[in-house]
């Protein structure tokens, strides 16, 4: 690492790992892209306009890893105790494996 700017933003892949819908992050994919385009009209080439950022693919879910999402989706997580939480985790755990 080093002090200054970074070269490009990961902003958008954060925010896919963080959950926030395809289609909003789709959205901010597509602003970003015409104000690229603006910029680079704007300003003199430079070697980062030669790079691009491709996201990664989303892998193909098991049935087991679909039915664990859907059960962590549905937790109210404010509500669970220390150690329901420890046993969703291995009971999450054990179906994955099966």
């Amino acid at each position: 690492m080093k002090p200054g700017p970074a070269s490009q933003s990961y902003g958008l892949h954060v925010a896919e790992l963080a959950g926030v819908p395809h289609e909003v992050v789709e959205r901010a994919r597509e602003y970003l892209r015409r104000l690229e385009e603006h910029q680079q009209t704007m300003l003199p080439a430079s070697p980062q306009s030669e790079l691009t950022f491709d996201a990664p693919a989303t892998p193909a879910l098991s049935d087991e890893q679909r039915a664990a999402l859907e059960k962590l989706a549905a937790l109210d997580v404010d509500s669970l105790t220390p150690r329901a939480a420890l046993e969703l985790l291995y009971d999450l755990v054990r179906g994955t494996k099966g």
